[in-house]
C-alpha cells in the first residue's frame, strides 16, 4: 500500500511547503515521507528526503530536539542498507551523544 501513501503523504509535504515556513508539521511530514518511502524500497530518494527534514528540524528546532534526532536515526538506519557504512558510521558517531544528553 506504500503506492498509494507516497502521493498523499507527498501532498501533504507540498501543502505544509505552501504555508511558506517550514515548520514541526513540516518536518513531521517530511519524516513520514521519508519512511513510508524507505519501507517502499526508495532508499536514495528516502536518504534525501531524511536530509532536507535534518538540516530544517536542526534549523527550526534545534540539534537535540526528538524531531531532530528521530529523523538522524532514521538516515543512520537508511545508510546502513544503502552500505554506506562511513557515512553512516560518522553520523551515529556524531548522534550517540546527542542521545545520551
Amino acid at each position: 500500500r506504500h503506492d498509494e501513501a507516497v502521493p498523499l503523504l507527498r501532498m501533504t509535504l507540498d501543502a505544509r511547503e505552501r504555508e511558506g515556513t517550514k515548520s514541526s508539521e513540516w518536518i513531521t511530514a517530511a519524516n513520514n515521507l521519508a519512511g513510508t518511502l524507505s519501507q517502499a524500497g526508495e532508499l536514495d530518494e528516502a536518504a534525501e528526503v531524511f536530509r532536507t527534514a535534518i538540516a530544517c528540524s536542526c534549523r527550526v528546532l534545534g540539534k537535540q530536539h526528538p524531531l531532530s534526532l528521530k529523523a538522524q536515526s532514521n538516515l543512520v538506519v537508511i545508510l546502513h542498507k544503502l552500505g554506506k557504512w562511513t557515512e553512516a558510521k560518522q553520523l551515529q558517531g556524531e548522534l550517540v551523544p546527542l542521545l545520551e544528553q
